[in-house]
């Protein structure tokens, strides 16, 4: 309702509907972001100016959206089965993006995601009467036919908590089954990845594995 984008039951039902397809040949990656201190803004400029901040948050990055990238609103309130994930951080606000592609297609999406949370930063004025600088912590999960769409949000959990750890700026983490040790040789997907390094604090392991 407040974000106009699909909700987290279209998200389960579309992933229910890629495994059942058989589609499993081609690599899915399931992004996870959550709004950094948005408790604090909430608390501070009042839900309806929050509420507009959310909804020019969803709908810049959902306009921009590609064909092969999908886009979900996971708000605290839903329910999924894990026990712990949005009780043990209550406060933020949370979207999920699954796109189709490998590691490197999710480091360049969500370096975009960085671009266009710095131009929403400077559009807070408008919307809040003050400038709030936007930054989010992000969990990439590389989908498994195997899981549930409760195992896939329990790996989502383990990346997000060790995202949590990181500093103010934006904090990402990949879940250490899907790190790529060896990247392609492909010049693109090693700058996304150096791209990424330079942007983003990145929680994981992958520095002694990285040549």
């Amino acid at each position: 309702m407040i974000t106009g984008i699909p909700n987290s039951r279209s998200l389960e039902k579309d992933i229910n509907d890629f495994f059942s397809a058989n589609r499993s040949a081609k690599k899915m990656q399931f992004i996870f972001i959550d709004l950094k201190d948005f408790r604090k803004v909430n608390s501070r400029f009042g839900f309806n100016k929050t509420n507009d901040l959310l909804r020019a948050i969803a709908q810049t990055i959902y306009k921009r959206m590609r064909r092969n990238e999908d886009m979900y609103k996971y708000s605290i309130g839903d329910k999924i089965q894990s026990e712990n994930f949005y009780r043990v951080y209550p406060g933020g606000d949370e979207f999920v993006f699954i796109i189709e592609g490998d590691q490197a297609d999710a480091l360049g999406f969500t370096n975009r995601l960085v671009y266009q949370f710095q131009e929403l930063s400077k559009k807070t004025v408008q919307i809040l009467g003050e400038h709030v600088y936007l930054s989010f912590h992000c969990a990439v999960v590389e989908l498994d036919p195997r899981d549930s769409f409760t195992d896939i949000f329990r790996k989502a959990e383990d990346c997000y908590r060790i995202a949590k750890e990181g500093g103010e700026a934006f904090t990402i983490c990949w879940h250490p089954n899907t790190i790529e040790f060896l990247l392609s040789k492909d010049p693109k997907k090693k700058a996304e990845y150096d791209r990424t390094r330079s942007i983003f604090e990145v929680m994981t392991i992958i520095d002694k594995d990285y040549g």
